[in-house]
């Protein structure tokens, strides 16, 4: 009887070890890689290393944000690093070694087109203007953030030996613009030297791409903070906000009275130094007025009698419809931040005193130095107004992520009525107010002189295109506190004209 029991517990403590031993057999192959990654994850810590973003390119593929890569020493014992790091306090290792580990410089000392390009807010990576705003999805999409991971142990304490993995985050998409850098660099060259506040825009007439924007006064995309309430308004892209024109809307003038068959070039007016309105009279910068003047020479004099006449014989309706033609009253196909439309009024409440003023660029009328390079482009490339836009496609490498659209161009004026305009331009260069921007036969354009009502403030303008014969360029220079179109304009777009021509 002993020995039968003392069989029955042998035999069931054989079976219990046989099963104990499937059972170890089966956590060890079936569980044992899931329990060995488990065991790993707790002793690694994540660490949150500056955020990745995508690159802003030029049409070349220049880096606009001129970014850079040092490297940082990091710290184990509180991971305090000059900013890598977004959140530090969430990890805090006993260790007393250091490492070194790449840190992402997002603008560098040569960035260019601050204002167009924007800046981001580095506690967070978002983009909070221009294009980093636009296409913040596009540069740093989710899950794109950097990590460090550092093996630990539970107390805290970094495992000699394991080391550590930089682990990049979701691929970013880089933007590739139409700014060309060689370009962009000579406008901010330029601006630097002779404009304290104002703006230049640089386009191709035939397809509307952008090839040089720039604002002044500039600021530093690593620490906005001082710019944001600084004298003179250093954010403000001035390039997108409406300003007077002055007689650089004569232009819009000129075109409508000759597409409308209202007037042709050699068209006769009498200019005895002032013309009135409603009992308002309008002076004529020459005193004694021009006498008998045709109207292409009163473009190249910009004698303002002879188009606020014009204006009259057009009437508020018809002028108002070819300003939209132009697209002016509307904000650009860019769709930048803190681009306005201007300010076009409705025909219905222009009474002739009105018209008189917005014949000559004046109050209430507005424009941005965009809108004016599609008006002038227009005249340069035949008649066909084509749509400013800044971005050409967003790429991974040599993988095509998305192509941005090209908006639709439109015939808004006969090839002779534009034919006609680049005669009268060149005359504003070869003899009239714009000599200074003449480039020995190779520039056209009008120069614009807005009063504003603050004595200390006088928009001046020159716009136009280049070579006269074959127009490969428009530019808009802006002067918001010159002297004159002729004085402060005409001379920055001269100089901005003869280097691009000098480019290799």
């Amino acid at each position: 009887m002993n020995k039968y029991r003392i069989t029955i517990i042998m035999a069931a403590t054989a079976l219990s070890f046989a099963l104990l031993a499937v059972r170890l057999g089966g956590i060890q192959v079936v569980l044992g890689r899931m329990l060995a990654e488990s065991a790993y994850r707790q002793r690694t810590v994540e660490i949150p290393v500056g955020p990745e973003r995508g690159k802003i390119l030029d049409r070349n593929g220049y880096d606009l944000t001129g970014s850079t890569v040092a490297l940082a020493s990091l710290d184990l014992s509180s991971f305090q690093v000059s900013d890598v790091f977004t959140e530090p306090e969430q990890v805090r290792l006993r260790a007393s070694s250091s490492m070194l580990v790449p840190k992402i410089i997002r603008y560098g000392e040569n960035s260019l087109a601050r204002h167009l390009v924007g800046y981001i807010n580095p506690v967070d990576n978002a983009g909070v203007s221009g294009i980093e705003k636009v296409f913040d999805s596009l540069l740093s999409p989710e899950g794109s953030q950097r990590k460090l991971v550092v093996s630990a142990d539970a107390r805290g304490y970094v495992i000699p030996g394991l080391g550590y993995a930089l682990v990049e985050g979701t691929q970013c998409s880089d933007l590739v613009l139409t700014i060309d850098k060689d370009i962009q660099q000579i406008v901010e060259e330029v601006l630097d030297s002779r404009i304290q506040a104002g703006a230049v825009v640089v386009m191709d007439p035939w397809t509307g791409e952008v090839l040089a924007l720039a604002s002044r006064p500039d600021f530093d995309q690593n620490g906005v903070l001082p710019y944001l309430n600084a004298a003179g308004s250093p954010m403000l892209n001035r390039a997108l906000l409406g300003f007077y024109p002055g007689s650089l809307f004569k232009v819009v003038v000129a075109t409508a009275a000759l597409e409308e068959g209202l007037l042709y070039e050699e068209s006769q007016f009498l200019c005895g130094g002032s013309i009135e309105v409603q009992g308002l009279r309008f002076g004529c910068y020459k005193p004694d007025g021009h006498g008998i003047i045709s109207l292409s020479h009163a473009m190249a004099y910009s004698c303002n009698p002879v188009f606020i006449e014009i204006g009259q014989i057009i009437g508020p309706e018809r002028l108002i419809e070819y300003c939209q033609a132009f697209g002016l009253g509307e904000r650009t196909y860019m769709g930048l931040p803190g681009e306005t439309s201007g300010d076009l009024p409705w025909h219905g409440l222009i009474v002739p005193r009105m018209l008189a003023n917005i014949s000559i660029g004046q109050d209430p009328l507005t424009v941005t130095p965009v809108q004016m390079a599609q008006v002038i482009s227009a005249l340069a490339n035949g008649g066909v107004l084509v749509r400013a836009r800044v971005v050409n496609e967003a790429r991974q490498g040599d993988k095509l992520i998305q192509k941005m659209p090209i908006p639709a161009s439109e015939r808004i004026m006969s090839e002779g009525t534009a034919a006609a305009m680049r005669r009268m331009l060149s005359g504003v260069t070869r003899f009239g107010t714009g000599t200074a921007a003449y480039l020995h036969g190779q520039g056209a354009g009008k120069t614009g002189t807005a009063e504003t009502g603050d004595g200390n403030v006088t928009y001046c303008w020159f716009a136009g295109f280049f070579p006269v014969e074959t127009p490969r360029y428009t530019m808009v220079v802006f002067d918001e506190r010159g002297i004159s179109g002729s004085v402060s304009a005409a001379p920055v777009f001269a100089e901005i004209a003869e280097r691009i021509l000098s480019i290799p």
